[in-house]
Formats: C-alpha cells, sequence, structure tokens
C-alpha cells in the first residue's frame, strides 16, 4: 500500500510519525507483491524476511480469441472464440460445485454479468438450494435492490460501490458460507475485501478506460485459491486480440518497485503533515523538521537530497498561511488556526474555507427552523455527488419560502444550475467565480438528500427523487457524518462553543439518517431507520423500554403497533431477540462507561494516581 498513490503517501506519513513519536514501537509489515521489500526493510530499520511458499498454488491464465495460455503456450481451446462465450465457459464449468469471483470494469457490467449467469447456472442447475434464504434475507432490508434479489436465486451476485452496506455484508457472507457460488465484482473487492475463490475470472484488462497496473492483477490473481477448500487456484485473464501481447506481458512481467508517493500526491500538502508534527511538538525547531523529512521513504530514496528544499519552502507556507510561527532563533509552534486544522484532519484549503464559511454563519446567523441549512455546512467539501441537473432544477422550483431564504443565505445561483441543465457550459467553468458558484450549486444538492434522509425519507425514496443510487447516499451520510465531527473538533479547537452545541446534535443523526427522537434506538446494533421508528411507534423509545420485554412481547407489540410498516412485517421473533440481546448489550456497555467515569472523578477527588 505504500506505493498506492494518495493512500501510500498517508501511510508513509503514519509511520514516519510513528517512528518519530514512538521509537520503541514495534511495527510489522506483510506483502504478497512487494518486490523491493529490503528497500523497505532498511527504511524502518527493520529485518527482512522472505518465502516464496503459497500454500494453495496458482495458475495464471490468458484468454485470447477462446485459445487459453500459460506463460505463452497453449494449454487449450475454448469451444467460442467470443469473449463473452469465453467468460460464460470459464464460470460454468467451475460454478456451482466451486467458487469464482468475476472482475468487471464497471458497476452495470457487475449488473449485467451477474444475470446472465444466473440465467445460465439456473437453466443447467435449477435454482440454487440456499439462494432463497439469501433472497429471503435481502429482501428484509428496508431497501432492496430487485436485480441483486434475483440473481442469488442462482447463486449469484454482484458486489459494487453502489451497494448499501447492509447488501455487501450479505453478498459476502453468503459466498464466505458456500450458499453463493459466484460474485461479479468492480475491482474495488481485489484490494478491500477477502472474497478467496476457486477460480477468477477478470473479464477485461481495464478498469474504466486504464490498463490494469500490474499490482492491481496481482491483487486480483490473489483471491484465487481458498487455504483448507481448495487444493488450487486459477485465474483467468480475458483480452482482445490488439491487447494480447499486453495481456502476456501483464501475466508474466514482475511486479514493479514500490517508490515514495509522498511528494508527487502529498505535493503542497507536505506542509500539512509537518504542521501535525509540529502541533504535537514532535517537532519543534527547524532542524527537526528537516530531519522528520529525511526519515521518511522519501527521504532514502534517490531524491533525498530535496529534503531540505522541500522543508523550508513547507515551513514558509505554514508561516504566510497562519498556521505556524518560527522564531529568529528556528524554534517553530503551531498557532490556535493550525493546531484546530490538525485536531479536525482538514487540509490547509478545507481549514481556510470552513473558517471563513463558520465566521459567516457566526456574524449572519443560521437558519434552524429547517434543518437544510445545518445539512449545507455539514455536507462535505470532497467527493461531492455530482448532481442531475434537470432533477436539481426541477426540485429547486419546488422549495418553499423557508428553504428559498436558505438557498439565498449559502450563495446557490439559480442561473448556474438552469445553464447545467440546459446542457450549456458543461466543462470545467475557466475563472474562480465561476468554479465557486458551481462548487457551491453541487454541494447544496448533496444537503438537499441529506435533509431528506435526516427526515427519514427512506433510500430507495432518496435514490429516485435525486437519480443517484442508494449507495451514493449512503457513503454521503457516512462522510457528512465524519466531516460534521471533525468541524466540530474545529469550533471546540478555536472555542466557537456555541457552534459547536449546535452543529454536534446533527453527528449522530447524519450517520444515522434520522430524526433527533430515534437517536436512542439508533444506537442498539443492528437497528435500522425503519425498525426504530416501527419501534418508536409501539411506545420502545430507548434499550430500558426494550428489556422489559420477552422476545414474544417485543414482536408481537411491534406488529400490533405497525400493522401497514413493511420492516414490522419482516420482524420476525428471531429478529425480536437479536434487538433484545443488542439493547442488553448496550445498556451494559453504557453501565461500564458511567462506571469507569465515576471510578476517574473519585480517584481524582481521593489523590489517587
Amino acid at each position: 500500500m505504500i506505493g498506492d498513490g494518495k493512500r501510500g503517501a498517508t501511510l508513509e506519513l503514519l509511520l514516519s510519525k510513528l517512528r518519530t513519536c514512538a521509537p520503541r514501537a514495534q511495527i510489522v509489515g506483510m506483502s504478497a507483491t512487494v518486490p523491493n521489500l529490503l528497500d523497505l526493510a532498511t527504511w524502518l530499520d527493520a529485518e527482512c524476511y522472505v518465502g516464496t511458499f503459497r500454500p494453495i498454488p496458482l495458475t495464471q491464465h490468458v484468454v485470447c480469441k477462446g485459445s487459453v495460455t500459460v506463460d505463452g503456450s497453449v494449454k487449450r481451446t475454448l469451444p467460442s472464440t467470443s469473449d463473452q462465450d469465453a467468460l460464460m465457459t470459464l464460470v460454468t464449468e467451475c460454478a456451482p460445485k466451486a467458487s469464482v469471483v468475476v472482475f468487471c470494469s464497471t458497476r452495470s457490467q457487475c449488473v449485467d454479468t451477474a444475470l446472465k449467469i444466473r440465467d445460465a447456472l439456473v437453466s443447467g442447475h435449477g435454482v440454487a438450494p440456499r439462494g432463497l434464504a439469501v433472497s429471503a434475507e435481502l429482501k428484509a432490508l428496508d431497501h432492496h435492490e430487485t436485480a441483486l434479489v434475483e440473481s442469488v436465486l442462482g447463486g449469484v451476485a454482484y458486489h459494487h460501490g453502489g451497494l448499501v452496506a447492509e447488501e455487501r455484508q450479505i453478498v459476502e457472507k453468503a459466498f464466505l458460507s458456500r450458499a453463493l457460488s459466484v460474485v461479479c465484482c468492480t475491482s474495488t473487492l481485489a484490494a478491500g475485501v477477502n472474497l478467496p475463490a476457486r477460480r477468477v475470472v477478470i473479464r477485461s484488462p481495464y478498469i474504466g478506460r486504464n490498463f490494469l497496473a500490474k499490482s492491481m492483477y496481482q491483487q486480483m490473481c490473489g483471491r484465487a485459491g481458498r487455504a483448507g477448500l481448495d487444493d488450487a487456484g486459477e485465474s483467468f485473464l480475458i483480452v482482445g486480440p490488439k491487447d494480447a501481447a499486453k495481456g502476456e506481458q501483464l501475466a508474466r512481467s514482475p511486479t514493479e518497485p514500490i517508490v515514495s508517493q509522498l511528494i508527487r500526491y502529498e505535493g503542497a500538502s507536505v506542509a500539512r503533515s509537518l504542521l501535525e508534527v509540529i502541533a504535537v511538538s514532535a517537532c519543534q525547531t527547524r532542524g527537526e523538521v528537516t530531519q522528520f523529512l529525511r526519515n521518511t521513504f522519501f527521504g532514502h530514496g534517490p531524491d533525498a537530497e530535496r529534503c531540505d528544499t522541500i522543508a523550508a519552502g513547507a515551513l514558509r507556507e505554514l508561516q504566510d498561511a497562519g498556521f505556524a510561527s518560527i522564531s529568529d532563533t528556528g524554534n517553530v509552534a503551531a498557532s490556535a488556526f493550525g493546531r484546530a486544522s490538525v485536531r479536525s484532519c482538514f487540509s490547509f484549503e478545507e481549514a481556510s474555507f470552513i473558517r471563513a464559511e463558520l465566521q459567516s454563519v457566526a456574524d449572519h446567523g443560521l437558519i434552524l427552523s429547517d434543518d437544510l441549512h445545518t445539512c449545507f455546512l455539514l455536507t462535505p467539501v470532497q467527493d461531492i455527488v455530482e448532481p442531475e441537473w434537470r432533477t436539481f432544477q426541477m426540485l429547486l422550483s419546488r422549495l418553499s419560502p423557508l428553504q428559498l431564504r436558505i438557498v439565498e443565505r449559502v450563495g446557490v445561483c439559480e442561473a448556474t444550475i438552469d445553464a447545467r441543465a440546459s446542457g450549456l457550459n458543461i466543462g470545467a467553468p475557466a475563472d474562480s467565480d465561476a468554479r465557486h458558484k458551481l462548487f457551491v450549486a453541487r454541494r447544496f444538492y448533496g444537503a438537499m438528500m441529506l435533509a431528506d434522509v435526516l427526515n427519514e425519507s427512506s433510500l430507495d425514496v432518496v435514490e429516485q427523487k435525486f437519480q443517484v443510487n442508494r449507495g451514493q447516499v449512503q457513503a454521503l451520510m457516512k462522510s457528512a457524518a465524519m466531516f460534521s465531527s471533525s468541524i466540530c473538533s474545529f469550533c471546540a479547537s478555536l472555542e466557537w462553543f456555541s457552534l459547536e452545541a449546535v452543529l454536534s446534535a446533527f453527528v449522530k443523526r447524519l450517520g444515522y439518517g434520522v430524526r433527533p427522537d430515534l437517536v436512542p434506538l439508533m444506537d442498539i446494533k443492528g437497528v435500522t431507520p425503519a425498525r426504530a421508528r416501527a419501534l418508536w411507534n409501539a411506545g420502545l423509545k430507548s434499550a430500558s423500554d426494550i428489556v422489559k420485554l420477552s422476545p414474544e412481547a417485543l414482536k408481537d407489540v411491534v406488529k400490533r403497533k405497525n400493522e401497514q410498516s413493511r420492516s414490522a412485517k419482516y420482524f420476525t421473533l428471531r429478529s425480536a431477540a437479536a434487538v433484545l440481546r443488542e439493547a442488553h448489550m448496550l445498556l451494559k456497555s453504557n453501565i461500564r462507561d458511567r462506571e469507569n467515569e465515576l471510578l476517574e472523578l473519585t480517584g481524582k477527588k481521593l489523590g489517587n494516581p
């Protein structure tokens, strides 16, 4: 991961800070693909152990026009030269007896491929024996994807970022338990989720428009071979005639050595990283800052001589932006603003922008009669959902007078939305004012989605209303909850306590997607917004209310008080028992926390250490 773009730069900085602040800490790193482990070991002052044993042997194949090769030699010929037919043959000759992972280039390709494989498996083997149970589990969710429910009946599923977390968890659990035999997924599953299979089929050597990198290819192939279940693993890379040579090279070439991504991806943000060690007093002089940069992986590479120049430039940037001060004697200290940006994990640009925005709110007021204004402030400024502009234009015309006041207050430019909806100015704006107007519009679209979620609109409703997928909505909720927590830390560091009190009330709500009255019920693990509302309607407003009932009584009261509720329809005795169990665990956890707080307070009063 050290060589993996921005994530690699972040990990490199983390390890460098750890070695600076806790030099005796033990660091253990493992990799199945990094070729230059000795370089990493030298940087970390570590022992290097290399082994070539693989418990499950892996054979890598390349498939082109029906010809299957291993290390350049033809091993077999498939019945058809079509890539689609080759894919179906490679999957169906293995599944459903053994498991298969199919990597696809896009989300839509995942869905299409899964449904075609489902049809082939159902035609040849009938409905998967445990597919009905997985289908029922998906249907029991407050929201579910129809195509996924249909595909699992054949023992096939798809897995990508457009699914909500609960759907992905069900798919992963079912595949690991062999209830599903095939999963079609995007490349994110290769590095992020451990779903090993007997066979891996890579449908295309491209991710989007980019040809597969060797490291990603190895991650994909690494899914092949289940220890304890399979005696071998196989990978098949399907390529077209024009990519045949590149495909062979991809399969047979050695892995590229990893190099530091610190300067390439962090750039000016190296100053931000140095601010972190200055803010915690790990570096207090110019010399210590320079030495810290020399202790990074970059500082042990071929460009190590640039460390002095980069450190000096970063310190000037910190001083000029007001994040740190440098004395005539070379001592370095973080300012209150600098400490606030570190505590909240904001970049320089984010910290400066958010400080100005919150200062404007402090000066002109926050409209509290509607959640929309607060949602706008707490909508992340990075990775904003791209609006469907015609939908945006229509929704804007339906806002209430109060909400239109909020539109005016936050500076949404309706002309920008109208132009985009009409197909004008599709490219990136040339001037900064136009870019800012576009940024505000996009952010407000996300804020409207969050406001609907907090009003307990289901993910299905939000998906249809805003023309986005539910995975995007759930990802927005998660990032907004983290962003709002960061803003609260930022406010506390700058001693804006009144603003912090107002915004902190939204942190849990954004993560849960509910009104304030349901937050205590959402603290119970496994309770969804719809189930929380059903419990509330039944007069159960907290874990303390729930634990007073038996599973049978809980099930009966929820069903009786929510006759028209879909969530109550699927609230079985097993569901009631699970909610009771988690409610008991929550109360026990809360009691332990209170006891620890009491012990800490009484210990301090008595003067105990």
